[in-house]
């Protein structure tokens, strides 16, 4: 399984969607993760992404700020949603054996890093997958 992290702005213009096309498509991936893109959700084309083969399954809620993490994946995959908050996102993907992907975004603030720390944990001790 090939998977993209990318950590970018504007993702609604068009030559960062040509951008991110182009990778998908020249290296084959089957899962993306998209930190930072500030568009609101209703702004990434579902229609753009099933035509390149792939749908949405997450994207994180910051209530009224917009998401800062999203998460695409080939439109024959399922993930299944095991956690998410507003600086992580916690997935199982199955793709001929489990694999168990966290995408976290730190932030700054040392705070905030603190309870995404220790969220991480408390997954870690509540799952006897790992």
């Amino acid at each position: 399984m090939k998977c993209l992290y990318w950590n970018f702005r504007a993702l609604a213009n068009s030559p960062t969607k040509l951008a991110l096309k182009k990778l998908l498509v020249k290296f084959k991936h089957e899962i993306c993760f998209i930190s930072e893109p500030w568009i609101p959700i209703a702004n990434l084309s579902q229609r753009w992404l099933h035509n390149l083969g792939f749908k949405t399954f997450a994207v994180n809620c910051r209530n009224q700020l917009l998401p800062n993490l999203r998460c695409l994946c080939a439109s024959h995959l399922s993930p299944t949603l095991l956690d998410l908050d507003n600086q992580q996102i916690y997935v199982k993907i199955e793709v001929g054996g489990k694999y168990f992907v966290s995408l976290l975004f730190m932030h700054p603030l040392v705070i905030l890093e603190e309870v995404l720390v220790n969220n991480l944990v408390s997954q870690q001790s509540n799952r006897s997958v790992f």
